[in-house]
């Protein structure tokens, strides 16, 4: 195979076998093909997965295929595919998500076009477990640039498995960070730390599943917690100095945010039972 232009990194664990199947297809029927598929097990129970990803990489030879000998973690699978990538692009990818046939050659033209941005995200479809599309509508994201790192400062507005980002700025800033639930968005305040331009391409090329089981759902105090931190430190110009400063130092402010949150939601029940 020619060196590729783009690498797209993916990580698996207990995903329902469905999802990956969609997930890996969408990636493989892409308009652009100048592409290797790095995936990850992260699990070397999930047979199922293993022995399909198997299968697909005998009959595809841009599949790379990577098992963990234990569950390490996301971050550690990212970082691993990360390494193994030769692309000039790297592009993420979840295993419940489904990417628009044309997702990678409309991000590999913008990149093209806009040598200096470092990072693009793009807007997304809501999908349900059954893979039906979800009629609330989510609210807009492309922003002027201007505007996008400002909102940054105050929390993450992408959506990380539609993004693209350039392999040589991993190289300078370094990979992710084992930060739970949280290593996304340390990726891009470390971008915006080292005045990186990043952008939200104002198109809808990811379809990306909200699932009742998911980390996000069930981690999301700590995920709230680990981000205040990061906002925090960002604040402060202290990314890099990551052990600086403590939950217990944060937790009063997250909490105060928590309780208006909490209030607000309450406020709405009651007004809905009273219709």
């Amino acid at each position: 195979m020619n060196q590729p232009k783009v690498s797209i990194i993916m990580s698996f664990y207990n995903e329902n076998i469905t999802y990956i199947k969609h997930a890996i297809q969408s990636i493989l029927t892409q308009t652009y093909q100048n592409l290797e598929f790095i995936i990850v097990s992260d699990n070397p129970n999930n047979i199922e997965a293993i022995k399909y990803v198997q299968d697909v990489m005998g009959r595809d030879n841009r599949i790379i295929f990577l098992q963990n000998e234990s569950n390490f973690g996301l971050v550690y699978s990212l970082n691993l595919a990360i390494r193994h990538a030769s692309g000039e692009y790297i592009a993420r990818m979840d295993a419940d998500d489904v990417s628009v046939t044309t997702r990678i050659e409309e991000q590999v033209q913008y990149m093209e076009k806009h040598k200096d941005v470092h990072l693009l995200g793009t807007e997304v479809e809501l999908i349900d477990e059954n893979s039906n599309v979800i009629s609330s509508k989510i609210k807009k994201r492309s922003k002027k640039e201007k505007n996008l790192a400002r909102i940054l400062r105050y929390g993450n507005v992408f959506i990380h498995p539609s993004i693209i980002i350039r392999k040589a700025t991993f190289d300078e800033i370094g990979y992710y960070r084992e930060i739970k639930y949280a290593e996304d968005y340390d990726l891009i305040l470390r971008m915006l730390d080292n005045n990186k331009k990043i952008a939200i391409l104002d198109r809808k090329l990811l379809r990306y599943r909200i699932r009742s089981d998911s980390i996000s759902r069930s981690k999301t105090f700590e995920q709230n917690m680990n981000a205040e931190r990061l906002r925090i430190l960002y604040k402060r110009k202290k990314l890099n100095d990551i052990e600086s400063i403590s939950f217990d130092q944060i937790e009063v402010s997250l909490v105060s945010k928590i309780n208006v949150s909490l209030n607000k939601l309450l406020f709405l029940i009651m007004i809905k039972t009273l219709k």
